[in-house]
């Protein structure tokens, strides 16, 4: 009988040590599976195609981004940018020259090539100045260059802004481009101001042109009014009716200028036969010499 008391007490003992060991099995596993969480601050997240998250993204800064071009020839001026932080810069649309064998190599932060910008996917984080870099050919130029003037990209000098002119090679094709800094005659005109005055006449009004010649569009013109005064010939004058012995004569002048304004003298007709017919006056239709008084000639064939 004790026997058997005791196998039964052993058997519970051994079923609760069963049960204790399963149970702490249990929260093992568990604990095991779902590890805490950890957040790591500051970091960046990623969509893992590079496209851009919301980090990268403007951050409300604006910042200044300069372009330095102190390496490049003729005078070669880039506006500043203004960008805000996480920002595209915009890559300028003229490229830098530099004269003799160079090529234009690419924008880098401080003019170094080991930091060549990438205007499509570097970010703005800060003020920068992108230097203008350029790297010496590595081909010698064989060809004897025979170059004619593109006309339509050469750009002449005004009083305004000086003057860029554009040569492409007839051999190879290639383009050379000269400065004002290597030809005066580029260099920005002076501004003039040059009149042309056609003079205004008895019946005709005349101007004042004034114009730049030096291609900044200055002109304008000033209207100059007749001046109505006629000017005469006093010294001949034109018969319209021939003077008899009977019937007073009519001569005209005309005005010398504009030919359209006229005097009119009325002839005596009280003088002697002689003095008249004498000279003939009736056959020459014009009166040169005599003298008049209060509008009649006297002595008109003296």
């Amino acid at each position: 009988m004790k026997k058997k008391i005791l196998g039964i007490a052993l058997l519970l003992v051994a079923l609760i040590v069963v049960l204790c060991l399963a149970s702490c099995g249990g929260d093992n596993t568990t604990a095991s599976s779902n590890p805490p969480a950890q957040s790591t601050p500051n970091s960046t997240p990623s969509t893992g195609d590079g496209e851009t998250t919301e980090s990268s993204k403007p951050s409300g800064e604006m910042v200044t981004i300069k372009f330095d071009t102190s390496r490049a020839s003729g005078g070669l001026v880039i506006a500043d940018q203004n960008v805000y932080v996480g920002g595209y810069v915009t890559e300028p649309s003229e490229t830098p020259y530099r004269k003799g064998d160079f090529v234009f190599y690419g924008w880098c932060v401080g003019g170094q090539k080991t930091k060549k910008w990438n205007f499509n996917t570097d970010i703005v984080t800060g003020p920068m100045t992108l230097v203008a870099v350029f790297d010496r050919t590595s081909s010698v130029d064989t060809c004897a260059h025979e170059y004619i003037i593109d006309q339509e990209k050469t750009i002449a000098p005004t009083c305004e802004r000086n003057g860029v002119r554009v040569e492409n090679c007839t051999l190879c094709g290639n383009v050379k481009r000269t400065y004002h800094q290597e030809d005066d005659t580029l260099k920005r005109l002076p501004h003039e101001e040059k009149e042309i005055i056609v003079e205004p006449t008895c019946a005709l009004d005349g101007y004042k042109y004034v114009y730049c010649p030096n291609g900044c569009g200055l002109e304008s013109t000033t209207p100059i009014k007749a001046t109505g005064k006629h000017e005469y010939d006093t010294e001949k004058w034109y018969a319209s009716v021939q003077p008899t012995l009977y019937v007073d004569g009519m001569y005209e002048n005309k005005c010398i200028v504009c030919g359209g304004a006229t005097i009119t003298r009325v002839a005596n007709k009280n003088v002697e036969d002689e003095q008249l017919f004498d000279e003939k006056v009736n056959i020459s239709y014009l009166y040169t010499g005599g003298s008049y008084i209060n509008e009649k000639f006297v002595n008109v064939a003296k």
